[in-house]
């Protein structure tokens, strides 16, 4: 993984792979505590628009998950229906390929 930041420009010369092994995540969603089974993925890494883009993937090439990172350090999340089908109480009705999930949230909280 490769890119480079500059405060004032944002992301510039992003590259690079990430891979997940896969395996089980448990998370809190309001009171209660869910579990999934997250596929193995590959994440690309470009940069786009002074932004860093993780387009994550899953071993077939379908779309699961799209990272972006802008300057100010504020991550958005968007996560696709085929990823959430993984969570066993979702019951959601999109394409597999439709972002049914999405947040907006700082990275680094107190900011950068």
């Amino acid at each position: 993984v490769a890119f480079d930041y500059k405060k004032e420009q944002g992301f510039a010369a992003g590259e690079g792979t990430l891979q997940w092994g896969g395996g089980d995540l448990i998370f809190s969603m309001g009171q209660r505590q869910d579990r999934m089974s997250i596929p193995s993925l590959i994440g690309n890494i470009k940069d786009q628009s002074d932004k860093l883009v993780f387009d994550i993937q899953d071993q077939r090439n379908q779309k699961m998950i799209n990272l972006v990172l802008d300057q100010g350090m504020m991550l958005d999340v968007q996560l696709t229906q085929r990823f959430l089908m993984n969570v066993p109480s979702y019951d959601g009705k999109a394409g597999l390929d439709t972002y049914v999930l999405s947040s907006r949230q700082p990275l680094l909280s107190g900011g950068f």
